[in-house]
């Protein structure tokens, strides 16, 4: 009965991270790829709760869920933020999490996901395609986004007394760098400098180094081809109608109608990060933000209505997860789920749990620099995590 369930959850595990990925690589209508994102986790999260209907803890998560419904809810009816059918993303990412709770994932098949996704990536590299046409339903910070989220499933889904694997962290910072976010470069630098110094406490200097050294030869010479040889493209194409090009890199560009190209660019990381340096509208829009929430009282306790403002108008949301869980969940939102990830910081300090802190400070960089969860695919790391350390659900193994 136990391998049964183990195969269920991981195949139901494979098959939403696969929907994930897909939903923005193929030209798959955006309606039917948010279903089977949200089917396969509710599916998941209603076929834990069965099998696992005498833990407490299942009640307590489902009480949970229930809770943040009802504040997202009460929320929509004030600044109509959100539409309705967007709590099944609440309880979508909390059955994805409640699939890695339950059983041991073999991160093998993770891993063939990520690197196959990470060959695809290349290919667009050499071929030198536009950055911008990569993605179908977001913009090109979409790509790094991908990556940090199948890495960090590697991560989670490894068994803990393997070695630590260094590849996985460093292809993600070297395609985070070709697609030019700066949100992706700082969290991917980070996250690799961390499992690096977690990986040779864990399995010491003397058997870590050969696969250290590996790792950074293949960064340093990538790096060194996408500063040189394949810079990345960021041609972008309009049709005869009035488009504002400054405003494109904000969403996918990729189109099929009949389109002529604009300007032929070829940059790098370094030469884009000369221009732009820490300068990004993120912060005027979250500014905006900020001082709609001090404007009332409801817009305090609700959330501000992202339809209004100058920026807020335009593009409908903080770009902050933070500002977006606000925004949809309301001050209690906020409250509950703030409450929680620092109960949840502290609990893996005290057990000293490297790994999970490192995947914590990722999703939560990341977090902070885009609209990535609350509700959002990070979720699933951060329920993970809460689900783990606070609810303290039981963890099922492979035999």
């Amino acid at each position: 009965m136990r391998l049964q369930k183990t195969t269920i959850s991981n195949v139901l595990v494979l098959v939403f991270i696969v929907f994930v990925l897909l939903s923005n690589l193929v030209p798959l209508p955006a309606i039917i790829g948010n279903a089977l994102i949200a089917a396969c986790g509710c599916i998941g999260y209603f076929y834990i709760a069965y099998e696992e209907k005498t833990d407490r803890a299942i009640w307590k998560i489902t009480l949970f869920a229930t809770i943040l419904s009802l504040c997202m809810v009460i929320s929509s009816f004030y600044n109509h933020n959100a539409d309705l059918k967007e709590v099944l993303w609440i309880w979508c990412y909390m059955g994805a999490a409640l699939l890695l709770c339950h059983s041991k994932i073999d991160d093998r098949w993770v891993q063939l996901i990520y690197y196959l996704l990470s060959a695809y990536f290349c290919i667009c590299i050499v071929l030198h395609r536009s950055v911008h046409y990569i993605l179908y339903y977001t913009s090109r910070n979409g790509i790094s986004f991908q990556m940090l989220f199948c890495m960090l499933m590697i991560y989670l889904c490894r068994d803990r007394n393997k070695r630590v694997i260094y590849l996985p962290a460093v292809l993600n910072l070297i395609i985070s760098v070709w697609a030019l976010g700066r949100a992706g470069v700082l969290v991917s630098v980070l996250f690799l400098i961390g499992i690096s110094i977690y990986g040779i406490g864990k399995d010491s200097w003397k058997k870590a180094w050969k696969y250290l050294f590996g790792a950074f030869f293949i960064l340093i010479v990538s790096i060194f081809l996408l500063m040189t040889v394949f810079p990345t493209n960021e041609t972008i194409l309009k049709d005869n109608k009035e488009v504002q090009i400054q405003t494109l890199d904000e969403v996918s560009v990729n189109q099929t109608s009949d389109n002529v190209p604009v300007t032929t660019m070829n940059e790098t990381f370094a030469s884009r990060f000369s221009s732009y340096g820490f300068r990004s509208i993120r912060i005027s829009i979250w500014g905006e933000y900020l001082t709609g929430m001090l404007l009332s009282v409801p817009n305090f306790l609700m959330g501000v209505d992202c339809s209004q403002g100058e920026l807020l108008s335009y593009y409908q949301q903080p770009h902050n997860s933070y500002l977006e869980l606000h925004a949809k969940f309301g001050m209690a939102g906020v409250v509950i789920v703030g409450g929680l990830l620092l109960l949840t910081f502290i609990k893996l300090l005290k057990a000293k749990n490297v790994l999970c802190i490192l995947v914590l400070i990722a999703c939560g960089i990341r977090a902070m620099l885009d609209w990535a969860a609350f509700p959002g695919s990070l979720d699933v790391f951060f329920w993970f995590l809460c689900f783990q350390n606070v609810f303290q659900i039981k963890v099922e193994a492979d035999e």
